[in-house]
């Protein structure tokens, strides 16, 4: 193994660290300039790190920094996120090294990650449930082929056929309505992911890609939705919810992605829920480490807030 050091991304020059990001994340230029938002810093003194093999970074090891309510106490926590080693460098126990390093930054450790990162946090001793599922309906077979033939640019959506349902661009106001509903929801849990309204200002009002979430505003409720292209397909995302989905309502907003020429409907669910809805379905991996029992299981069995907005799940 060659001499390589382990640094806080702010010890790294900027263009050196941008650079890095394109090539291993695969990211457009403004994406790779997005590194302050998309890792929250500034909000606490936890950062990601970075492999430094002969100076150059051929590893790194993301984070975002949240609050998290356990058996009724606020703590800190640290999502793990958009970890990466150079190709030649792999099978090498450079990746051990960085993660355990990254480990080291907070008591808490949580991530949603694939089969096989699970492994090897399983052998750092982390623990893991698939209480949550992905799940992804094709909305409209015809807006598929359309898609790769023609770009939808349009942010002119039609409405709701539904005086149920509204559409709306992100502002302050809906935005503290979201705010107020979700700490109405969650006062009552003795432990759940922590969505503030610093947290909201960060996720939502700050977020570089604002111009493709909208809110929709369904009776006493509000559903964020992420419209993006992907694989020159148009989809919708459902990345956060005040309410429970039910199939009436993914059934509302798949007749609206059809007439707006969207191809597809994801979003996460609780593995009991939904299941004939959409037959393309994935089990979650969300995994979490810390020294304190009593903790570990209120991870284990007291977290069911998961959504597509938390970690870098909705980034993908």
């Amino acid at each position: 193994m060659t001499k390589f050091h382990i640094k806080k991304i702010s010890e790294i020059n900027k263009d050196n660290l941008i650079n890095f990001y394109k090539k291993a994340f695969d990211l457009q230029n403004s994406d790779a300039h997005n590194y302050v938002w998309r890792y929250r810093l500034g909000y606490s003194d936890y950062e990601p790190l970075v492999l430094l093999n002969e100076n150059e970074v051929c590893g790194h090891a993301g984070l975002l920094p949240i609050d998290i309510k356990l058996n009724n106490k606020i703590k800190k926590a640290i999502w793990f996120t958009d970890f990466y080693i150079n190709k030649d460098l792999r099978s090498k126990g450079y990746g051990k090294i960085l993660t355990q390093e990254w480990m080291k930054l907070c008591p808490i450790n949580i991530t949603v990650c694939n089969d096989l990162s699970l492994k090897v946090f399983k052998k750092l001793n982390w623990k893991f449930n698939n209480k949550f599922l992905r799940k992804l309906k094709i909305i409209d077979h015809l807006n598929m082929i359309t898609s790769f033939i023609k770009k939808n640019d349009s942010q002119n959506y039609l409405d709701f056929d539904n005086t149920n349902f509204s559409i709306e661009t992100i502002s302050n106001k809906n935005i503290s309505e979201v705010i107020k509903l979700t700490d109405e929801s969650t006062k009552k849990n003795s432990s759940f992911l922590i969505r503030d309204e610093s947290w909201f200002k960060w996720r939502i009002l700050e977020c570089p890609y604002r111009n493709q979430i909208y809110i929709l505003k369904y009776k006493d409720n509000f559903i964020i939705l992420r419209l993006k292209r992907k694989n020159k397909l148009n989809g919708l995302s459902i990345i956060f919810s005040t309410m429970d989905l039910t199939t009436e309502t993914l059934n509302l907003i798949a007749r609206w992605g059809k007439k707006n020429k969207f191809c597809y409907l994801t979003f996460i669910d609780k593995d009991e829920g939904l299941n004939k809805f959409l037959p393309m379905q994935k089990k979650i991996n969300f995994a979490f480490h810390t020294f304190n029992n009593i903790e570990l299981d209120e991870l284990q069995n007291n977290i069911n807030n998961l959504q597509y907005i938390d970690s870098d799940i909705d980034f993908l």
